[in-house]
């Protein structure tokens, strides 16, 4: 019998993700939403690191609510005018110039009342204009943050009591994310050190390089809370419980501030966080992809040469 034996040596990189997968996956101990940094997939492999930078904000906007309601569209104006003077009055004491003051018009609308026409057999209700109300936000951007104390105070002397919001603001995003960036780079360059002394030659791969940024602002960060505690019944009068006249009292809801977790994120740069902050984001990820496996077609001559003859 005259056949040639055909010997089809496939050369793949199974070996190479067996042991990448058995050795390299790298995690440290945290919550499950922490994202692995390094993950093998379908030919690939994506290193992530991701970065999270507190920074104190150097400029604040707060916003003031001020409504006015009269009985003409004149003194509705007059009255209002007359507010927002002694809330900027009472700001210019405190002497600080670094102080702005802007006015935002809102709206100014009739009120209407309801009036009852009686007639013999029937009875109307009318609306008809009864006075108007003037609606205007005024905003005062300030640098440092425990001026929001005193501009309350403020507000407050002038009846003005309704504080909608208050903004935070960097005046130099790029420094900081720039300082970020630069943690993180230096982090995967550590990663890809690491694998490489597992005998990982990712230099020799096709990589593709991507990154992201985001800002989270204070203001996004603010939960809701009420309190547990109840007063002791055995505290009142047994004859007064008995009797009904015990009422409870809704817990009044309050707010508290609530950074951003940091297990998710390989780099945090100043953790400590005393009060609220503006936190940067980085997100940065290589991929890192094996070339396709070629299967070498090779014949056994007749002699026990091997001699290729194609590839598929």
């Amino acid at each position: 019998m005259k056949y040639m034996l055909f010997v089809l040596l496939i050369c793949t990189s199974t070996a190479l993700f067996s042991q990448v997968s058995g050795n390299s996956r790298y995690h440290q101990t945290a919550p499950e939403e922490h994202r692995p940094q390094a993950v093998i997939s379908d030919g690939q492999i994506t290193l992530t690191i991701s970065g999270l930078l507190n920074a104190k904000a150097d400029t604040f906007v707060a916003f003031f609510n001020v409504t006015q309601v009269g009985e003409t569209a004149a003194s509705v104006d007059s009255l209002m005018t007359l507010r927002i003077n002694r809330f900027r009055a009472a700001l210019r004491r405190q002497q600080r110039d670094t102080l702005v003051v802007h006015t935002d018009m809102i709206s100014l609308v009739p009120k209407y009342d309801i009036r009852v026409l009686k007639r013999v057999f029937s009875r109307t209700y009318n609306e008809v204009p009864d006075g108007f109300e003037l609606q205007k936000n005024v905003t005062i951007t300030y640098h440092t943050a425990s001026d929001l104390n005193m501009i309350v105070t403020a507000a407050a002397q002038a009846e003005i009591y309704d504080l909608v919001k208050v903004d935070y603001f960097l005046s130099n995003v790029k420094k900081h994310y720039e300082q970020l960036r630069t943690q993180c780079v230096e982090t995967m360059k550590v990663r890809i050190k690491y694998l490489e002394s597992m005998g990982i030659r990712l230099d020799t791969l096709r990589k593709v390089f991507d990154d992201d940024f985001a800002t989270v602002l204070p203001q996004t960060r603010y939960g809701s809370y009420s309190s547990v505690s109840r007063p002791s019944l055995s505290a009142m009068k047994k004859d007064d419980i008995e009797s009904g006249k015990f009422h409870s009292v809704e817990p009044s809801p309050s707010k508290y501030y609530e950074a951003v977790p940091y297990s998710p994120y390989d780099v945090v740069v100043n953790p400590v966080v005393s009060e609220p902050t503006v936190q940067l984001t980085y997100q940065m990820s290589l991929k890192y992809t094996v070339p396709e496996a070629k299967s070498k077609l090779m014949l056994i001559t007749p002699t026990g040469h091997l001699q290729k003859i194609g590839e598929i």
